[in-house]
């Protein structure tokens, strides 16, 4: 069974735009690097107290860290989305 690799998670674009690294969030919410890198390629998600703890530390809603796919659909302009290139015609 192959998994689908996230590479532009909510959680990967929080942390970008407020300047934080995979250490100081892994820091924050008592875990190793490599399960932060898990969470932002959709490999493993948080649950019960765990998930708790990254919502404190993030500020982020539920549904961006539990299902992200659907949360990006929902909400295109969450802070870090790629920008459209304008139309080089429209100068």
């Amino acid at each position: 069974m192959s998994v689908a690799i996230m590479t532009d998670h909510p959680l990967k674009r929080w942390r970008h735009r407020e300047g934080i690294t995979q250490a100081e969030l892994a820091r924050r919410c008592g875990v190793r690097i490599n399960t932060v890198a898990r969470w932002e390629r959709g490999e493993q998600v948080p649950r019960g107290a765990l998930l708790v703890k990254l919502l404190d530390a993030t500020g982020l809603p539920a549904d961006a860290i539990v299902t992200p796919e659907r949360f990006l659909e929902q909400h295109p302009d969450f802070p870090g989305a790629p920008q459209p290139r304008p139309d080089e015609g429209d100068a």
